[in-house]
């Protein structure tokens, strides 16, 4: 896989049998250093004058998002656990617990793909069941895609 990536982060939330989607395209860095693959990638969100950098570590069963610039985050993601972690805005800070229930890594020649299972709480009320897939796919291939269609 290429050092330039396609990075496509989307997230189904569901509350109260309600559900709600979140996604991010963008372009971004992998690597994959001691078994651990890396997705580094600038987020744009409004109201925000700097990016928010994104770090997304995913390894043997376990992922970690870590978000920092005026938004701060470390959220870690391991199957059968529930973590505590601390979510720092220009607002304030949210102390969001993650119980994950199920992740899936997947490592092709040109991608990987993860998708995690999980249900949130923030300052101790359950506010959705979620399901996130990451991917990064070299542009490379992307490209090529395009001009076969």
């Amino acid at each position: 896989m290429t050092r330039d990536v396609m990075v496509s982060v989307s997230g189904i939330h569901t509350v109260d049998g309600e559900s709600g989607d979140v996604a991010v395209v963008t372009s971004g860095i992998y690597y994959k250093k001691n078994g651990k693959h890396y997705i580094i990638y600038d987020e744009f969100q409004e109201g925000l004058e700097r990016p928010i950098r994104c770090t997304i570590k995913l390894y043997d069963r376990k992922a970690e998002i870590i978000r920092g610039g005026d938004v701060r985050a470390h959220m870690e993601f391991e199957v059968g656990k529930t973590t505590v972690n601390c979510y720092s805005t220009p607002f304030g800070e949210i102390i969001l617990t993650i119980s994950t229930f199920d992740m899936e890594v997947r490592e092709e020649e040109d991608s990987v793909r993860a998708e995690i299972l999980y249900s949130l709480e923030m300052n101790s009320v359950k506010t959705s069941d979620s399901r996130v897939v990451i991917e990064a796919r070299s542009k490379q291939v992307r490209e090529e895609d395009r001009d076969g269609e």
